[in-house]
């Protein structure tokens, strides 16, 4: 009975309705507005280009975009069409080879339907499946251009692998490409295979329930190539499996991630993979001899026996070797191995130099006067702490809300002084009244880098600043004080055109235009449409805030820059800016990695360079192409100018393969050496991360003997940051210091290891940082090799002392909280010195000043009632505590003690006191009016009032005291330390 379709008109009575065509202008609109929405959809897509490859012009490195560009479209379009083919090709083949019509059973007529359904449309349904997988492979390996520019570009090692004598380079760059090809193939073949066996099944050369044959001699054949194709794959995969023994990760006791050959690689499983590829070789060659055989007996067999073969020879003879050649005398098997492992390693993260140095912690000095004079020279003894003091920054030197310093500062040297240095960079959450114009035309840049001495404070134990004010006065020499490039600027803005930006001068706020040559161009209306589609705000294109003149900044901060410029770089997470040549400079340094090292540990980065300061920052977190790496070099400084964004990339190790690899494909990008000039060179150090990764491998690659790397025996770790409750590993410092031997201090990274599951420190290590000296990078390892306390057991002594547990309680009582510094760690005289200073802020007090120093001199050779050995101090500032840690009596500098309440204000008993405090008073009830009002220049005015108001309290109280006969107190003074006056409290 057939099936008739109901009447979707009025029923069979009511009147039957005509649909007309749309008009002719109906039709024309409607096809306007088509075409205008597909222009609108290309021209979003276009979009990103379009300001993608301004932006690479603006900064000029062009031709990185354009290279990347050109490898990315090559690769999509060979690979795309490879595979387009070889699916394509097969399914036509396979329809060309479809058997006669005959007599069709049940099975036939069936699939008969689909066939007439399908006829009209064959070349359409072809050319859809060829483009729909030619997209997806042209896309895939278009991801693939890093590996085809380093096989391409490939420089040798000049090392050689000591399985296969292989050059390093075959691993790191050659090794890589062929992989993906062999996957490209296995892709291809297998797509191919499985089209080719549907268009049989449809077109009935294969037939699952039909009478006679199951498949034509034809399918037989043409799959059986396929078949063979996919095996001769195999074989090439099982030969290549042979070389990735040697990069291979494995889980071992010793050294739990382990990266190579072991004994059971080099004896089981490498045999076992020439033996696998000589059988599935043989299978594929019987899969070829199908198209005469005609038949799958042979092939079936051959290929039942690879199977077979591979889980007997590549899966259980290993296990066999493992378990009965191996464990039961492990340690000689693998010690060839281990060696192989350790020197692999060592230079892979170019720790191969670094030889241990047997340091007893026993004091080679008895003169209690001599230790505390050696003391003074050992170190400069960094007591402002630039993880605790941004909020003092913050606070004395913010000047205005929209203004902030970065949560940890950084330590930097002028005039061969440690000094701590923060910019004052714009913070778009503190614009008083935010819109669209104030957040990206008027309030476009920060101002200023303000400096503190490293190594003292004031006497209220606030930072000693040597640049400071707006704009900055002090030591530096005239420099570009705006910062439009920095850490904290993300947002873009539009600079150089009719609206004016929000700057200073000495005589307070004024207006001002964009100079520099960065940013992209905006008077042209094209351009003004692309960024309003690219930043997705419209407003860029019809604003009368934008004009002749007008660019746009973005991609603003230091890392962001570098890692745009040179997408093969991984950037270190600690960019730090340099005052050079009258420019604020922010430095970068920049690391080139590889993955396929042989017979070197793999580390992963993202958790290496993670530390009690980085944990959850995720500004100084490291920007890693790769997160597993097993090769490291700090090839390339890089510097960005905080005025106009100039990014310039420097080679820094003139033998690193890899980075002569890339430069190689992008030519031009990377200056010489030679180029960095001496003023830039200055401020050059030794990276944090680079060090990090490098201290974690010598907790175990510290040993080079097999026996004693197996055994674990002298395994180190990096211990807790003892100052932070969070468990994260210590950070490593900054600081100038003298080791064993030396005769001078040396701007030096340093950090401590202690033994595996113990407290006591086990080994002390520091790093020549400074890029000035001849003997820049090199790493000192001191294995300490008597029981010296470590920085844990220094720190809850330090807690256990009466005069800290009355100090908290003081500190408790007005409501106030204590935060430990840096414990810095030196070598002294046999010993050890800790120092570490003692921060306080109380609730009203916005910001931490410090009120003690805290140290201990430890010595393995103590004997009983020996108070100069092993002996932790809590005193007033750093002279006192050296003094007294070392029981010598002196003069000093000193600052007395705090009171029991940090925070409570200075007395007022004096008439020129009494009316500095009006006077700030009244600049404060100035500034409320002003900011009420919305008048932010009288604001900006009344601030500065404030300030200068507050410095002037503070010396007129040190006066009054003065006059009385009394020392300046320790009280915390709003604004003191802001000019850097007063008495230093380090102690010299």
């Amino acid at each position: 009975m057939a099936f008739q379709m109901p009447d979707r008109g009025g029923g069979p009575t009511g009147p039957r309705i005509r649909v007309g065509r749309p008009s002719r202008r109906a039709r024309t609109l409607l096809m306007t507005l088509g075409v205008l929405a597909v222009l609108a959809m290309l021209f979003v897509m276009f979009a990103g280009f379009w300001t993608d490859w301004l932006w690479y012009r603006s900064v000029n490195y062009s031709s990185v975009f354009t290279t990347t560009l050109w490898t990315k479209i090559g690769l999509f379009a060979v690979f795309g069409l490879l595979m387009a083919l070889a699916v394509g090709l097969n399914i036509w083949l396979a329809h060309r080879l479809r058997p006669p019509l005959s007599a069709m059973s049940l099975e036939q007529q069936s699939l008969d339907r689909y066939r007439m359904g399908l006829a009209p449309y064959k070349k359409w349904v072809l050319l859809a499946i060829t483009a729909l997988v030619g997209l997806i492979a042209g896309a895939s390996a278009s991801g693939q251009w890093r590996t085809w520019l380093m096989w391409i570009n490939g420089v040798p090692f000049g090392q050689k692998d000591p399985q296969f004598g292989m050059d390093v380079k075959f691993y790191a760059f050659d090794l890589p490409w062929y992989r993906f090809l062999l996957g490209f193939g296995f892709a291809a073949t297998v797509l191919s295979l499985i089209a080719a066996a549907l268009t049989h099944y449809l077109y009935g050369g294969l037939r699952i329930t039909s009478p006679g044959a199951r498949a034509t001699a034809a399918a037989t054949g043409h799959l059986s190539v396929l078949l063979g194709v996919f095996v001769s794959l195999k074989a090439v995969a099982y030969w290549l499996d042979r070389y990735g023994l040697a990069v291979k990760s494995s889980d071992f006791k010793a050294t739990g991630n382990w990266t190579g050959l072991r004994y059971v690689d080099a004896n089981a499983y490498l045999p076992a993979k020439t033996i696998l590829f000589c059988i599935a070789a043989i299978c594929a060659v019987l899969f070829f001899a199908t198209l005469w055989r005609r038949t799958w007996q042979l092939p079936v067999i051959g290929f039942g026996l690879m199977v077979l073969s591979a889980i007997l020879i590549g899966g259980l003879y290993p296990a066999i070797v493992q378990k009965f050649q191996v464990q039961p005398n492990e340690q000689a098997k693998e010690a060839p191995y281990i060696e192989k492992n350790i020197e692999a390693t060592r230079k892979a993260y170019d720790i191969d130099q670094t030889k241990p140095e047997n340091y007893s912690g026993k004091s080679t000095v008895k003169a209690k006067d001599k230790l505390r004079a050696d003391a003074d020279t050992a170190a400069s003894y960094r007591l402002v702490d630039p993880n605790i003091v941004s909020p003092t920054f913050q606070q004395l030197e913010q000047r205005r809300k929209y203004y902030q310093f970065p949560t940890t500062l950084d330590v930097d040297r002028y005039e061969g002084k440690d000094t701590v240095i923060g910019l004052r960079e714009l913070n778009i959450r503190g614009i008083p009244k935010r819109n669209w114009i104030n957040d990206h035309f008027t309030y476009t840049h920060g101002y200023g880098a303000i400096m503190a001495t490293g190594t003292a404070t004031d006497a209220n134990g606030s930072p000693i600043f040597t640049e400071s004010g707006l704009p900055t006065t002090g030591e530096t020499p005239k420099y570009e004080q705006r910062i439009y490039y920095g850490e904290k600027t993300e947002q873009y803005s539009i600079v150089g055109g009719p609206q004016k930006e929000l700057d200073y001068e000495e005589n307070g706020e004024k207006t001002t235009s964009y100079k520099g040559k960065s940013g992209v161009n905006l008077s042209n209306a094209f351009n003004r449409a692309a960024y309003a589609v690219a930043f997705s705000e419209p407003q860029i294109l019809y604003s009368g805030a934008i004009g002749d003149g007008s660019r746009i900044l973005y991609n603003r901060t230091p890392k962001q820059r570098v890692e745009a410029v040179a997408p093969w770089l991984t950037i270190d997470g600690d960019a730090y800016p340099a005052v050079i040549d009258g420019r604020i400079q922010w430095i970068v340094d920049a690391y080139t990695t590889t993955n396929g090292y042989p017979y070197a540990s793999r580390t992963t980065l993202g958790d290496t360079t993670t530390d009690s300061l980085t944990a959850g920052n995720q500004t100084r977190a490291v920007v890693a192409q790769q997160n597993q790496v097993n090769y490291i070099r700090n090839s390339v400084k890089a510097t960005v100018d905080a005025y106009d964004g100039t990014v310039k990339l420097y080679q820094w190790d003139t033998k690193d393969p890899v980075l002569k690899t890339w430069m190689k494909a992008f030519p031009g990008t990377v200056e010489p050496k030679s180029a960095i000039n001496d003023s830039l060179r200055q401020h050059l150090r030794y990276p944090q991360d680079m060090f990090k990764v490098q201290r974690e491998l010598l907790t175990r690659y510290h040993v080079q003997d097999a026996a004693q790397f197996y055994s674990g025996s002298d395994a180190w770790q990096v211990p807790d940051d003892p100052t932070n409750k969070d468990g994260n590993a210590v950070p490593p410092y900054y600081l100038s210091m003298k080791m064993p031997g030396d005769t001078q201090q040396q701007f030096s990274l340093t950090t401590t290891f202690t033994p595996n599951g113990r407290p006591n420190l086990g080994g002390f290590m520091a790093v020549d940082a400074d890029a000035n000296s001849k003997d820049y990078g090199r790493i000192r390892l001191l294995r300490v090799t008597q029981d010296v306390p470590g920085p844990a057991q220094v720190q809850n002594k330090l807690n256990s002392l009466p005069s800290v547990a009355q100090f908290v309680r003081d500190l408790k009582g007005a409501d106030s909280d204590i935060q430990y510094g840096n414990l810095l760690t030196v070598p002294l005289d046999g010993g050890f010195l800790y120092v570490e200073p003692i921060y306080a802020q109380g609730r009203n007090a916005l910001y931490p000043l410090m009120r003690k120093v805290a140290v201990s001199y430890v010595d393995a050779d103590q004997p009983e009632g020996d108070t100069t050995k092993d002996t932790t101090v809590f005193e007033d500032n750093l002279a006192k505590a050296l003094n007294a840690v070392f029981g010598v009596d002196g003069e000093t500098p000193t600052t007395p003690p705090p009171p029991s309440d940090p925070t409570k204000p200075p007395a007022t008993g004096d008439a020129a006191l009494a009316q500095a405090i009006a006077e700030a008073q009244k600049a404060f009830a100035d500034s409320e009016a002003a900011l009420k009002k919305g008048d932010w220049t009288a604001y900006g005015k009344a601030q500065d009032e404030l300030a200068a108001a507050l410095q002037r309290v503070a010396a007129a109280d040190a006066q009054r005291k003065a006059d009385a006969g009394e020392k300046a107190d320790d009280k915390p003074k709003p604004g003191a330390g802001a000019a850097g006056a007063g008495k230093p409290a380090s102690g010299g």
